[in-house]
């Protein structure tokens, strides 16, 4: 073993002690924690920062406290509400994650730095639920005057999988791996999975709506551009026009949404699908940076607080359906401003249109998303590299045959590179990033692990045990090699 090796080996053992010794009830640590940083998708921020402030310390102050209680977006699927998150687990570490969008993600990661996409010098961080907090408390480097091009991420995330272009371009084929001789090889590790929801803005409509695929890839095809084309609304809204609501930057949730209609969606043109933006083929449409710009799109809020919304739909990750400060009224017609859930359409899925027969509808929740990938590590080698883990969701996602699955599904990614990368000044920070995902993948056995729970109650689907074991063990033989996988 090499001596870097070695040294981030016995950090990283170090670490998981203090993780397991502290996890039942954490003691703050005598000095500063050490602060890790990254970027990248929308798709999963509010999760990731929920997992990380459970983890770790929480952003919301330098102290060590435990963060804020969760409330749960689907009691009735009887998942426990997490208390105050389970945090700290490990105080020794802080982490600060930019929710900038996944081709940022991507670009930052490939790039080994902050200045691909991050266009502000104080970056809006996710805090807890959807508050959000910027970088410059805690004098993250890219607001201190260091050239952002010199500070390297610890972590990237994307809701996309890497093309084989990038995978090339950050180095060499090596069976299943890409390698680079300066960084290492390449993770692209899968840590859960989420669904695309359509959030809709249809006041009038008091029961939940509900779209045949036909009506859901009409609506995105263009051919249908009234609410009175949709059986479910047509005697309520006969002459409403339909306006989609659609991301203006690279997006992982577009890149999810669009590969399903592309695949589902008779005429859907191939031109219109990755990570976009793209102008769909509706004519009335309106756009937005991020899952929380779409959302506000939808509801009328924030930048869009006094349009006129009535008639929008909008693709949206989990959590946008969750009302955040107040439980009702959900839209902001009325031009009163909050941040609040929007409710989520119930799409016929693939299972129902092979049966036949009467459609059946399913909504965005964590059990229809884990429905969809369960068993799909069977369809990997025994060492996968990143296309295998990205070929899962080209198998079982992007059209779930399973029966009670909810139709638009992604797998979420963790971008991280080799020991090689990290060097020997920043072994704390590779440790702490190893640390977090093996907690984040702990199996869940007989009962929801604490990171299960907190996945559930953000409207994720944690991965089943199988599909972790076999990402833990990726993530053990590229980063910290030797210690083989989590403990």
């Amino acid at each position: 073993m090499s001596k870097l090796n070695s040294t981030l080996a016995l950090a990283l053992s170090l670490a998981i002690g203090a993780t397991l010794a502290q996890s039942a009830s954490a003691a703050c640590p005598a000095t500063t924690p050490t602060f890790i940083y990254g970027n990248g998708g929308s798709f999963s921020a509010t999760a990731l920062r929920r997992l990380f402030d459970s983890f770790g310390n929480t952003i919301n102050s330098t102290t060590c406290s435990p963060a804020a209680p969760l409330a749960n977006p689907f009691p009735a699927t009887g998942y426990p509400n997490p208390v105050n998150l389970f945090g700290p687990v490990n105080p020794l570490y802080q982490f600060w994650y930019a929710s900038t969008g996944s081709g940022a993600g991507q670009a930052n990661f490939l790039n080994n730095n902050f200045a691909a996409g991050v266009a502000s010098s104080s970056p809006v961080f996710a805090g807890n639920a959807d508050n959000v907090v910027p970088f410059t408390p805690l004098g993250y480097p890219y607001t201190t005057g260091t050239a952002p091009g010199s500070v390297p991420p610890d972590f990237n995330n994307s809701d996309a999988p890497f093309s084989s272009a990038q995978l090339n371009s950050y180095g060499s084929v090596k069976g299943n791996d890409y390698v680079s001789s300066t960084r290492g090889t390449l993770s692209q590790l899968p840590f859960t999975a989420g669904p695309v929801g359509l959030a809709y803005n249809l006041p009038a409509l008091t029961t939940t709506l509900k779209l045949t695929r036909a009506e859901y890839c009409g609506i995105w095809n263009g051919t249908l551009t009234s609410w009175g084309q949709i059986a479910a609304t047509a005697s309520v809204y006969p002459n409403l026009p339909i306006t989609v609501a659609r991301r203006s930057d690279s997006s992982g949730t577009t890149d999810i949404f669009t590969k399903h209609l592309f695949a589902v969606c008779s005429g859907y043109p191939s031109t219109l699908v990755g990570e976009g933006p793209f102008d769909f083929p509706p004519t009335n449409e309106v756009s937005a940076s991020g899952n929380t710009g779409v959302r506000d799109a939808v509801a009328a809020n924030g930048a869009f607080l006094g349009q006129q919304a009535e008639g929008r739909i909008g693709y949206l990750t989990a959590t946008a359906f969750v009302p955040v400060d107040v439980a009702t009224p959900v839209y902001n017609n009325s031009g009163v401003s909050y941040r609040s859930g929007l409710p989520a359409a119930a799409l016929q899925n693939q299972a129902s249109i092979t049966a036949g027969g009467n459609p059946k509808y399913y909504l965005p929740t964590p059990a229809g998303v884990t429905a969809v990938y369960t068993g799909s590590s069977t369809s990997l080698p025994s060492n996968p590299g990143p296309n295998s883990f990205a070929n899962i969701q080209a198998t079982y996602g992007v059209n779930p045959p399973a029966k009670k699955a909810y139709p638009i599904v992604g797998l979420t990614y963790l971008l991280v590179q080799g020991s090689k990368g990290f060097g020997n000044n920043r072994v704390a920070q590779a440790t702490g990033v190893k640390a977090a995902i093996c907690w984040i993948l702990a199996p869940t056995g007989t009962a929801p692990t604490q990171a299960d729970q907190i996945l559930n109650a953000s409207g994720f689907g944690p991965l089943d045990d199988q599909l972790k074991a076999k990402v833990r063990k990726e993530l053990g033989r590229n980063l910290l090699a030797g210690t083989n996988d989590c403990p």
